[in-house]
């Protein structure tokens, strides 16, 4: 590789001792500063330059479905304490001798909101195991897969929030700093799916040009 003088950036033979140009003293230093800029900024300009080097959409959608599939069994483990609270909640009011409406309505709901829950949990990390590993690998059914995943979880979601019991008072307000987390989660988690579906939906188009 060529160096260059790091004064007047003149090139320099392999073994000059004084710049031809400005006579400038060359040391070992500066050549190995000039060959390592000079290496930096070729390797800048490959990547910049080669399109082939750009990340496929499905393994951006791969980076997705991985924060879906930690949220789904986040979600599972929810669903299952919350299942386990009304189970024994019904249990210590002797529910499971004379019927859950022993427990009174808020005990049916706790059980009713836990199962739904544990559900959308484990059906979004099951799937979402297949499909990361579906998209990093760059399969061809993964867009099959991601639409049968993709409504049954909103669907799933819908019904947990439904079911979800209200454990405060009923004329009690959050404050808007919970209101305004939790619309923004919800908001972050909606435009996560749209980006997702358009990045299978690229991916799948790119494949099948292939």
């Amino acid at each position: 590789m060529t160096n260059f003088c790091s004064n007047c950036a003149a090139p320099l033979d392999a073994d000059a001792r004084f710049c031809p140009s400005c006579r400038a003293s060359v040391g070992v230093a500066s050549s190995l500063a000039s060959e390592i800029t000079g290496g930096l900024r070729a390797r800048v300009r490959s990547v910049v330059s080669e399109a082939s080097q750009s990340v496929p959409p499905l393994i951006w959608a791969a980076t997705l479905q991985i924060y879906w599939l930690l949220s789904g069994a986040g979600t599972a483990l929810l669903g299952g304490a919350l299942l386990g609270a009304g189970i024994g909640a019904v249990s210590a009011l002797n529910g499971l001798a004379s019927g859950l409406l022993s427990g009174g309505a808020q005990m049916e709901r706790v059980l009713l909101a836990g199962g739904v829950i544990f559900l959308s949990g484990t059906v979004d990390t099951s799937l979402s195991t297949v499909l990361a590993y579906g998209f990093l690998t760059l399969k061809n059914w993964t867009h099959g897969v991601f639409m049968v995943w993709l409504p049954l979880k909103v669907v799933l979601a819908i019904l947990a929030y439904l079911t979800w019991p209200s454990l405060g008072k009923s004329d009690e307000t959050k404050p808007f700093v919970v209101t305004f987390v939790i619309v923004l989660g919800v908001a972050l988690n909606i435009g996560a799916l749209i980006a997702e579906f358009l990045l299978v939906k690229r991916g799948a188009a790119a494949m099948a040009e292939e």
